[in-house]
């Protein structure tokens, strides 16, 4: 057996911003639309479209299942 041990990185750090950024905004009615521009100018990208990406990270995007499971 390997002894792996995995240690977050850099990109892990901006993976969980950006996911904690889009939550942050949906728990506060932001809109999104607007906001992804700037959260890809913030993190250095080069268009909102790659920050689409963390879209479906986020707890809101799949809430209606998450509803269902706990209920179940």
């Amino acid at each position: 057996m390997d002894n792996f041990s995995y240690e977050p990185g850099f990109n892990d750090l901006r993976h969980t911003f950006a996911v904690e950024r889009i939550v942050d905004w949906y728990q506060k009615r932001v809109d999104i639309e607007l906001m992804l521009p700037r959260l890809a100018h913030y993190m250095g990208l080069f268009t909102h479209t790659i920050t689409e990406r963390y879209l479906p990270l986020a707890p809101e995007h799949f809430r209606k299942q998450l509803d269902r499971l706990s209920k179940g």
